[in-house]
């Protein structure tokens, strides 16, 4: 079983905790196929900090208006 808590505009895809292994999963919205899995939250968080910052460098980020 897993427990939905965010989605992806980027890789079209969405985060999910494993609720058995206790583990963050990266899944393909169209597949719906891990394309990669986490060991824990704190892990996650680190990597998702890092592809955002190598996003902002390359320059692939949305811009929103409010």
């Amino acid at each position: 079983m897993c427990f939905l808590f965010a989605d992806s505009i980027v890789k079209i895809s969405f985060f999910a905790i494993d609720t058995i292994d206790e583990k963050i999963v990266d899944i393909d919205f169209k597949t719906k196929k891990v394309i990669q899995s986490y060991e824990d939250f704190k892990t996650f968080l680190f990597e998702m900090l890092l592809e955002g910052k190598e996003n902002l460098t390359d320059g692939i980020f949305f811009e929103f208006e409010v």
